[in-house]
């Protein structure tokens, strides 16, 4: 079973003039559309990241710990 690494991305939310700083657990999906990316992985559960912008894919990118 892969390692489970949390990750904490922090970025200026623009629209709303606030700091976000969300601490996500691997396996981190990032997509446009929450209901095209996996819920799990290899049976672990993980975290799905929504990105607002019309130049990412639905299920656009999958960030993962390996040894």
């Amino acid at each position: 079973m892969a390692q489970v690494v949390q990750v904490k991305l922090s970025w200026v939310d623009i629209q709303k003039g606030e700091i976000r700083q969300p601490l996500l657990t691997t396996p981190i999906a990032f997509g446009r559309t929450l209901t095209s990316m996996p819920e799990q992985l290899h049976g672990q559960r993980g975290s799905r990241m929504v990105l607002g912008d019309a130049q990412v894919d639905p299920y656009h990118a999958l960030l993962e710990m390996h040894d």
